[in-house]
């Protein structure tokens, strides 16, 4: 019977019928009382697909659902039960009201020695994907919170998996967890103290895999925000991965996140010649002609009207042959944004 609501479960038009109809306490009491491997196997299973609906994982929450899922990856040794338990949270913990009540069942901290202890790239991903959404509240809060991912010890443990690990999806994860801290004073002072920059510029050029790289461009691009941040960056190299990123990638999201970490780079006056002396200005220039997204030209042409504010970058720009692919945006677009930057740079150049 358990097998059988697993699959019905991964038709995502039944999932919520499946909750209102009551599935979700008999599948939590299983979790709880159950000893048998196969079982449990299939009831994590059959969680973790009800979860994938977001209006029903309030009430799968509800009917207690967290505390035995953290109580299998503590106790459980088996690999089946693993992978589902951590997708059973990972999933529920896409949803946003969730996150703070896994976060306070004590989730974290299992999740990440799963991360750091498990050798099956499965339970790797879906331990990886948890802390990542578990992250990204963890990211938006006021402190660093008890029994979060930073207090948890988490940050080594993803620094690790982006070092080491080769499996695309654990690294995306993996990643995308890095730039959700980052969005936190607190926490990101912990990614420079644990070594996060060094395995995320590493990933510009070791990964091919567009959601990586969209993930570290994001990191990058996030952790570049903050000024105090951007000298490092540039020192540690940050400037040549980007770059790498914007002459290789076709991806909006790739393309995007680079060119804004670009752009949030040129904001630092000292870090100005620098950033032109690694190259940035040709790369840039050449998004401009080939992209046909907003977001990539306005990033592109911001991070260009930075380094023109600089006088002793101006002639680099237009020696690298900039100006053309700027004369064409004020020709061509039609967005407020692009335009504005690049007739700015023109004007400054």
């Amino acid at each position: 019977a358990t097998q059988a609501l697993v699959n019905l479960a991964r038709h995502e038009g039944s999932r919520l019928q499946i909750v209102l109809e009551g599935a979700a306490g008999p599948l939590v009491g299983l979790c709880e009382k159950c000893q048998d491997n196969a079982v449990l196997g299939y009831t994590c299973g059959a969680l973790a697909n009800l979860a994938l609906n977001e209006d029903s994982v309030p009430q799968i929450v509800e009917e207690g659902a967290v505390p035995p899922l953290v109580a299998l990856i503590c106790g459980s040794t088996d690999s089946v039960v693993l992978r589902n338990a951590a997708g059973a949270l990972a999933n529920l913990a896409r949803h946003e009201a969730s996150r703070a009540q896994i976060v306070q069942a004590k989730a974290v901290r299992p999740l990440v020695e799963l991360c750091s202890e498990s050798e099956d790239t499965t339970v790797l991903r879906n331990g990886a994907r948890a802390l990542a959404n578990l992250a990204l509240y963890e990211g938006t809060a006021p402190q660093i919170m008890p029994d979060g991912v930073v207090w948890c010890g988490g940050v080594g443990v993803l620094v690790e998996l982006c070092t080491n690990e080769e499996d695309a999806r654990v690294l995306g994860y993996a990643a995308g967890a890095l730039a959700n801290l980052a969005l936190d004073d607190g926490s990101r002072q912990h990614l420079f103290q644990r070594g996060a920059l060094q395995p995320l510029i590493q990933l510009c050029s070791r990964s091919q895999d567009t959601t990586v790289l969209g993930n570290t461009a994001q990191a990058l691009r996030i952790l570049a925000r903050h000024e105090g941040s951007r000298p490092l960056l540039v020192q540690k190299g940050a400037v040549l991965a980007l770059m790498q990123l914007c002459n290789k990638s076709n991806d909006t999201r790739v393309l995007g996140n680079a060119a804004a970490a670009l752009a949030n780079l040129a904001l630092h006056e000292p870090s100005k010649p620098q950033i032109v002396q690694d190259g940035a200005v040709r790369p840039l220039g050449q998004l401009c002609l080939r992209s046909t997204d907003n977001t990539v030209l306005g990033n592109a042409a911001a991070a260009l009207r930075n380094l023109a504010r600089h006088k002793g970058s101006r002639q680099r720009i237009v020696m690298e042959g900039a100006v053309q692919p700027l004369v064409e945006l004020c020709s061509t677009s039609k967005d407020n944004r692009v335009l504005g930057y690049a007739a700015e740079t023109l004007l400054n150049l």
